[in-house]
């Protein structure tokens, strides 16, 4: 039994396991594949290297089959394999696609199809790479990639098949400073093929940002003439039940081969044995034994396949099987449930006859999920309606569990944290709201929901009244400061990345008197997002007041609103530099302006202002005297300009000159910099560095900026401002930039997705859209900088595929009046959508926007505790060693809330009681210095 968790264990290095809480309303990050494995046979001879595969040659080698998508962790639409071989001159990899649509391109532009190879050098995030594309084009560097140069040069060739497409590789051993390949030796390797028109690979190893992630690759095992190897024969997209796995099993030595088949499932229950059988392969002789696993519908994980050596640790095979089942049976067991939890009472009936199509349509639910032989794709189609209704019978049974406290109500209220998404097809499922507490610093920004949750009554005219919060002293949060707002739903799209709900999320934040106002009776709820921005220069202490929650014609609900004040204040200048772009031109296409009117681009600069963003694109935003309308709301970082070539064009030097000259004269020149060539390629650096030189003789004074990232010393003292995303995070060359005097930034961008713990997709969770300003300062960032906020272009076109829906675009219409598209680059949801829409050129928050502010007031606290902790410090008072210790500790970001880039809690409460730990510290140490 040891051994058989430890092999386990082994065969699962790369799973990393989240608990599951019945509280989260999203699912949380989830275990991602297993790096894979493969033993390779020394081929009998050397194909022909011509493309195709058919050469006899190829029948010595292993087949790969079923690629799954890189950056996903999805099974792979299309059929992808792999074979491979080696001698004692070459390692050879044959790639194949299959794909009916291939055969639809007989003449493809250049870069239509790329297959690839990449092998992981021992040096972090480096990696040789060779790839050929449709057009015979052979490319051995990636822009923005950390590629090595072959010693010598490998050779590749693509050319058409009846299904698709294949390419041949032949890598000399020597073309790369590795190990020299001897049995049992491994070579890490990722190989795949990019489709035309479509954004993604298929590829042996799952990568998770992109393709080039060495950390991900999987291990090639040169096996030796007596080469035990393992295949799959076939794998099938994962589907409820029964799941076989046929192998194939090969022994070339003279003696047999004992050996150990298992199967592991890791999902948010955790890892466990699927499938375990021992086996004996003959000598010389191949078998085909089938391995198994069960799934019940609802999965979400990897099962992961395996073959060792009995009494070995390492497997010599393995693959990983992303797992996405709905969870269709699991819902229609809910449902039964919920309704079966109704007695037989009068009042439950009564209940029961108000949603007699609740029952009439599980009735009719239950006969298709029933269906014999449905398909796959059946019965994925199946998971919405059945949530809907999951979340219509919920509601009934939490009306009853709740009758005695609603009584007579048409309608009830609820409260969720700000740190959890709602869901339009979810029930509410809390307590009925009381009491709304929150806790904030002054200066701060503070929010929650309430859910209005109709009770058989059509709710119009929804409207909430504040009174001001009392506190110390007669002290007041005046009621302005107290805002409530609709937060209206938008539909979310698959995207290209693994997602478990696809629907409508509560975003975009209207103003109430703007808002529709009106709820339907049999609708799950009505999120409202309420936000108390705390004045400075109050006392600390809590302040209580009321807001009642109405709709006309119908008694209120009343609620008390209680906020703790911290005795500090946040800076109006934010400690964390912020350049997220603001798109002048999508806003004058939204709105059919030539030039955005000046008194609404003084709205929108105070608008960004107030979210601890500065307002920016490639140059600052306004005239001379609009920035000095920032500098006194908190402006830190201005972009002068965009310089990735020299000479400049006169007239963007005549600009960038002119606020050059403006911040010089008021002393400002710390908060300016110059953004280089974005995303340079290896070859670019030469050219990027002497352009960096011309800024600094031109600018002198002015942050370089480039997103290269470390480490590259071929701009090292032409850059002082590393820009890195998390997936290409090298910490240890960033850290000895950082020794050095630059600074680091972090940045994320479409390509960073789970198991990378911060990202803002209207999908992700509402944890992981708060998280960056924790990382930025873990990893001593000082600044932040994201691509986009305002990307409203995909819709001001036709876009959803709906006549109705997109002749209404083509007539003129917009949203909120018709649906909002999701989709920005790459197909993510959300990604640079933080500010929506309004009218007249107003801008309306989103509860991500929300997240994010909050994120960078997080960085405010810990800039603040680590301020206060030196000036403690300094003072050398006694007694305080355990305050200065328990200070160190809060700003190390260490677990249970982070422990690296790809691993965080799950749980919304341990980053605020992170934050509120900060701030109680952060209050100790200022009354003992006070009292000193």
């Amino acid at each position: 039994m040891l051994c058989l968790i430890f092999f386990a264990a082994m065969l699962c290095v790369c799973f990393w396991a989240t608990p599951s809480r019945a509280t989260e309303q999203l699912a949380p990050r989830g275990p991602v594949p297993a790096r894979p494995a493969v033993a390779i046979p020394m081929a009998k001879s050397a194909p022909e290297a011509d493309g195709a595969l058919d050469d006899p040659a190829w029948e010595s080698a292993v087949t790969l089959r079923q690629f799954n998508l890189s950056y996903q962790g999805g099974f792979a639409p299309y059929e992808t394999e792999a074979k491979l071989m080696y001698d004692d001159a070459n390692l050879y990899i044959g790639l194949r696609c299959l794909d009916a649509e291939l055969t639809k391109y007989p003449s493809l532009p250049d870069d239509a199809h790329v297959a690839e190879v990449v092998l992981a050098t021992g040096i972090e995030e480096t990696y040789y790479k060779v790839a050929v594309n449709s057009e015979g084009k052979v490319y051995l560097t990636q822009p923005m990639g950390n590629t090595v140069e072959w010693t010598v040069p490998p050779t590749a060739v693509m050319k058409p098949c009846a299904e698709g497409w294949q390419a041949e590789f032949a890598i000399p051993l020597a073309g790369a400073d590795l190990p020299a390949p001897k049995p049992l030796a491994a070579w890490r390797i990722n190989m795949g093929w990019r489709l035309p028109n479509r954004t993604n690979y298929s590829a042996w190893a799952v990568t998770h940002a992109w393709f080039y992630e060495p950390q991900f690759f999987g291990d090639v095992y040169f096996a030796g003439p007596k080469a035990l190897t393992a295949e799959l024969s076939e794998i099938g997209r994962p589907k409820p039940d029964a799941n076989p796995l046929p192998l194939v099993l090969t022994n070339r030595a003279a003696s047999e081969a004992p050996c150990e088949v298992l199967v592991t499932l890791e999902d948010e229950h955790g890892l466990r044995v699927a499938y375990q059988s021992f086996v004996t392969v003959p000598p010389s002789q191949t078998i085909q034994p089938v391995a198994n696993y069960d799934l019940p519908d609802g999965t979400h994980g990897v099962a992961v396949v395996a073959v060792r050596r009995t009494g070995d640790s390492a497997p010599f095979f393995r693959h990983s099987i992303p797992i996405d089942m709905t969870a269709n049976r699991q819902a229609y067991r809910a449902i039964q449930a919920a309704l079966a939890a109704l007695p037989e009472s009068s009042d439950a009936r009564r209940l029961r006859d108000e949603n007699k199509a609740v029952q009439n349509d599980l009735n009719e639910l239950g006969a298709k999920l029933t269906q014999p032989n449905l398909s796959r794709e059946a019965w994925d189609a199946l998971a919405r309606p059945t949530e809907c209704l999951l979340g219509r019978a919920q509601k009934l049974l939490w009306r009853w569990d709740h009758r005695e406290q609603i009584g007579d109500a048409p309608f009830a209220v609820g409260t969720e944290i700000s740190l959890r998404k709602t869901i339009g097809d979810r029930a509410y499922l809390g307590p009925l709201a009381d009491t709304i507490s929150l806790s904030a610093a002054r200066g701060e920004y503070e929010g929650a929901q309430l859910l209005v949750v109709p009770l058989g009554t059509d709710l119009e005219n929804i409207r909430v009244d504040v009174s001001p919060l009392e506190g110390p002293d007669g002290a007041l949060v005046p009621a302005e400061n107290i805002e409530v707002r609709w937060a209206g739903f938008v539909e979310s799209r698959k995207p290209r990345y693994p997602i478990e709900y696809i629907g409508r999320f509560a975003d975009p934040l209207m103003p109430m008197d703007a808002a529709p106002g009106s709820v339907a009776a049999d609708a799950l709820h009505q999120p409202l997002w309420l936000s108390v921005h705390v004045p400075h220069n109050i006392p600390a202490g809590v302040y209580t007041g009321r807001l009642e929650v109405s709709a006309e014609g119908l008694r209120s609900w009343p609620v008390q609103l209680r906020v703790r004040v911290y005795g500090f204040d946040l800076p109006t200048r934010p400690a964390l530099q912020t350049s997220m772009w603001l798109n002048p031109s999508h806003i004058t296409d939204w709105y059919g302006w030539e030039k955005t009117p000046k008194d609404i681009e003084r709205r929108q600069m105070a608008f960004l202002l107030d979210h601890r963003i500065n307002p920016s694109w490639f140059g600052p935003m306004g005239d001379e005297d609009d920035i000095d309308f920032q500098i006194e709301r908190g402006l830190n970082l201005v972009m002068l300009g965009v310089i990735a070539d020299w000479p400049l064009d006169p007239e963007e030097e005549e600009r960038i000159q002119r606020h050059y000259d403006f911040f010089k004269e008021r002393g400002l020149l710390d908060i300016c910099f110059i953004y280089g060539q974005d995303e340079p390629s290896k070859e670019d650096y030469p050219r990027v560095r002497e352009v960096l030189g011309k800024v600094a003789e031109r600018f002198p004074g002015v942050r370089r900026v480039c997103t290269a990232y470390p480490p590259v010393p071929t701009l090292e003292g032409a850059v002082d401002t590393w820009v890195v995303g998390p997936n290409l995070f090298n910490y240890g060359p960033v850290a000895e930039r950082v020794a050095a005097g630059d600074e680091l930034w972090i940045y994320l961008s479409a390509s960073v997705r789970r198991p990378y713990v911060t990202q803002f997709y209207l999908d992700y969770t509402a944890l992981e859209n708060r998280l960056i300003g924790f990382y930025c300062w873990k990893y001593g960032a000082t600044g932040f900088l994201y691509w986009g906020i305002n990307e409203w272009r995909g819709n001001n076109q036709p876009w959803s595929g709906d006549p109705e829906i997109d002749d209404a675009i083509r007539a003129g219409k917009r949203w909120p009046e018709v649906p909002w598209n999701t989709w920005t680059y790459l197909n993510c949801n959300g990604d640079a959508q933080y500010i929506y829409p309004g009218p007249d050129g107003e801008f309306w928050s989103s509860a991500r926007l929300e997240m994010i502010r909050d994120a960078f007031e997080d960085y405010d606290y810990l800039a603040l505790l680590d301020e206060a902790r030196k000036r403690l410090a300094e003072a050398a008072l006694p007694n305080t060693d355990a305050l200065l210790a328990d200070a160190e500790a809060l700003l190390a970001i260490d677990p249970p809330l982070a422990s690296d880039l790809t691993e965080a809690t799950n749980d919304p409460t341990v980053l605020l009681k992170h934050r509120e730990a900060v701030a109680e510290h952060l209050e100790r140490i200022l009354r003992a210095l006070a009292e000193s």
